[in-house]
């Protein structure tokens, strides 16, 4: 299974894939708005919420049950 994180200073945005025959299936996609305070948060920090938004609240069942193979947040430098 595979985690994937975007975000921007609008919101989060999360992706859950697996790799199935040499194909990769999305899973479940998800997304939410910033909260007020995350609005001010530095983009290094907004990747770190994202990743723990994703992987503690919205994907946490699936992952519970499976391992994880990569996790992959998109970092903007």
């Amino acid at each position: 299974m595979t985690v994937e994180t975007d975000t921007s200073y609008e919101g989060l945005g999360a992706c859950l894939s697996q790799a199935h025959n040499s194909t990769i299936r999305v899973i479940e996609y998800a997304s939410r708005t910033l909260k007020y305070p995350e609005k001010r948060y530095h983009s290094n920090e907004l990747e770190v919420t994202a990743l723990h938004w994703a992987i503690t609240e919205k994907f946490r069942l699936y992952i519970m049950s499976k391992s994880l193979s990569k996790i992959n947040p998109q970092i903007i430098q």
